[in-house]
């Protein structure tokens, strides 16, 4: 039995088990409103900025307020838990939004101007005294509307994006240090749009234009993709001050998904579901891996904690199990002391987009217990890939990402696929002419296949008509229009000179040639369809 995916894309390496740690949301702070606490943007969404003070946890936030505040705009500071502290306003001469927003343990640093007026990065204490703007001086770098902001947690270098890179900022001074570009980047240039920086002075760019993340040495120079869009266009990016692992935010099938990276962004280690958010303005992480997410949606920053899971194993998928349209996936779970139980995740890509249904209780012992599934209605000549997902009270746990091959078929046509491709059916009847319609699936690598409709007033058939209108009467493996690629494809053909009031039988075939007539064809069930009777005096045209 299938459900519907709780989940998206994640892989690591494959075989391995990964630390029994998970992230299982909350609760969630803010609310629309001009007070304390609450988030006053114009679009009633989270605020543009949220950063972590690593020694403490405690958590920063920027917001327009509403105008009837005398701190509007202005950042606000909440516990670890999400409970208000304190605010401060910003400097009333800075117009404009506020975008980026960075802190390290006694300075805030707030990016201005993203609706309007001037573009600037402000330095305030932590009890929101002013200090200084960043100065580009002559470095030829400007800072854009909607700049973001990050902060090395151990050096307190500032970087920021600017129009063409990033450029960094003495955190004393705020004088320019800087500059790196995307040049370096397997694709040669980026757009940044948000930056996170570790504890080792990794920098991390996420880069709109190409939907990626990019690692940089402190200097600049690129180290490594870290997500390279496969889960889905990354929409944010931070990275823990203490351990340096990385996430990154990314939609899902059903909703926001956070991938959480080993120290770095070397690895994946698992993806965790995110769906308390319709989508994410901003992301931060603390020194303990709480993390938050700013809502795009609403006016809310949703909190996930780091918690104990199973510790699971995706195996294999044997061999002998693996057929056309069927296969088992195996691994282990091991409960760690706390009742679990399983699932798989599959599909044809990272997405998964498949599971099976939740395993009965495999027990609270403290021993790998042995898992396996069968799962059918698969796509023949495809390569799936799985991972097992352990599950107990507090969250799942998934597992490493592996893969299959399921085996050739032949050529799949109406009524007779497996799959339950609908039988062949005629429309547009009339007295002289039909338009009929078929299904077919070459299931096959082949080189080409060609596919048609034969019609007839007897099961000898006789008359031939290829395909016209939605599809082509051949397919070409790699390349064209209509490449062999094992997914259904219509079939639509005009059948003309037709006696009126009279019986026809119609069949769709397909053979794995491009040969004319078909060569050791499939054929479809048969079909029949009446002709519309003559119309009145005698006419004889189509109708």
């Amino acid at each position: 039995m299938l459900v519907a995916l709780v989940g998206a894309a994640a892989f690591v390496a494959p075989g391995s088990a990964w630390a029994t740690t998970g992230h299982t949301f909350a609760d969630r702070f803010g609310g629309v409103g001009n007070g304390d606490g609450q988030f006053g943007e114009p679009q009633r969404n989270g605020p543009p900025g949220v950063a972590v003070v690593a020694s403490t946890g405690e958590v920063f936030t920027t917001d327009q307020a509403q105008v009837n505040r005398p701190d509007a705009p202005r950042v606000q500071r909440f516990d670890a838990a999400g409970v208000f502290v304190s605010s401060f306003a910003l400097d009333p001469t800075l117009t404009g939004g506020v975008s980026g927003l960075a802190v390290d343990s006694g300075a805030v640093y707030v990016a201005t101007g993203a609706n309007g007026g001037a573009p600037t990065v402000t330095k305030y204490s932590a009890a929101g005294a002013k200090l200084y703007a960043l100065d580009v001086g002559l470095s030829g770098v400007s800072i854009p509307n909607g700049a973001r902001v990050a902060v090395d947690p151990v050096d307190g270098t500032v970087y920021v994006t600017v129009s063409g890179g990033i450029a960094s900022f003495d955190a004393t001074t705020g004088v320019f240090t800087g500059f790196f570009d995307g040049s370096t980047t397997p694709l040669g240039y980026f757009c940044p749009s948000g930056l996170a920086v570790d504890g080792s002075h990794r920098v991390y760019v996420l880069d709109s234009c190409n939907g990626r993340v990019e690692q940089f040495s402190a200097a600049g120079v690129w180290g490594a993709t870290v997500d390279d869009g496969s889960r889905g266009a990354p929409s944010a990016v931070a990275a823990d001050p203490v351990s340096d692992e990385v996430y990154v935010s990314h939609p899902g099938l059903l909703g926001v998904q956070v991938t959480h990276f080993t120290a770095g962004g070397g690895a994946p280690i698992y993806t965790f579901d995110a769906r308390e958010v319709g989508g994410v303005r901003a992301m931060a992480v603390s020194g303990t891996g709480t993390v938050y997410l700013s809502d795009s949606t609403r006016a809310f920053v949703a909190r996930y904690l780091r918690y104990e899971g199973p510790l699971v194993v995706t195996g294999n998928a044997p061999p002998e199990s693996v057929q056309a349209r069927s296969a088992v996936l195996e691994g282990t779970v091991d409960p760690e002391g706390v009742d679990s139980s399983y699932h798989f995740e599959y599909g044809l890509d990272l997405k998964y987009g498949s599971r099976t249904a939740e395993s009965d209780s495999v027990g609270s012992g403290s021993d790998p217990v042995a898992a396996s599934t069968l799962v059918e209605d698969l796509k023949p000549n495809k390569t799936y890939h799985f991972r097992i997902v352990g599950s107990n009270a507090s969250g799942s746990i998934v597992g490493a990402d592996n893969t299959f091959t399921t085996l050739p078929a032949p050529p799949d046509v109406d009524g007779t696929s497996p799959a339950g491709s609908s039988p062949a059916f005629a429309s547009l009847i009339g007295p002289r002419s039909a338009h009929l319609h078929g299904t077919v699936n070459t299931n096959t690598p082949e080189l080409s296949a060609t596919y048609y409709l034969e019609y007839g007033t007897t099961t000898a058939y006789g008359s031939t008509t290829v395909a016209v209108g939605e599809s082509g009467d051949s397919c070409f493996t790699g390349f064209g229009s209509y490449p062999c690629d094992g997914e259904d494809r219509p079939v639509i053909g005009l059948a003309s000179g037709l006696e009126p009031g009279t019986t026809y039988h119609f069949r769709v075939l397909v053979g794995l040639t491009t040969s004319f007539p078909a060569v050791d064809p499939q054929y479809g069930a048969d079909q029949t369809f009446i002709t519309a009777p003559a119309a009145a005096g005698g006419a004889t045209g189509d109708d």
